[in-house]
């Protein structure tokens, strides 16, 4: 899916389909200069997509500390029934 192609579908979807076209132009380019510019566009990107993929039932990204308690709650649970 292209970028315009994207925008109807919401944020999420525009920033999936500017990975996608980030991360092409990324593989096939000769600059550094270049090269280095996408790459940040595509660590950004990747750091907004992740406010998607983990967020409490509020639908409020979660911050880092959030985050390390889920897995310290996770792992707790998992030596109660192991």
């Amino acid at each position: 899916m292209n970028v315009s192609d994207a925008v109807s579908g919401g944020r999420e979807a525009v920033l999936k389909a500017l990975l996608i076209a980030n991360a092409a132009k990324y593989d096939e380019c000769d600059s550094l200069r270049d090269a280095k510019a996408l790459s940040l566009e595509i660590r950004d990107t990747v750091r907004e997509l992740a406010e998607f993929e983990v967020a409490d039932e509020s639908g409020k990204p979660l911050t880092g500390i959030d985050e390390l308690r889920l897995r310290r709650e996770a792992r707790a649970k998992e030596r109660k029934s192991g």
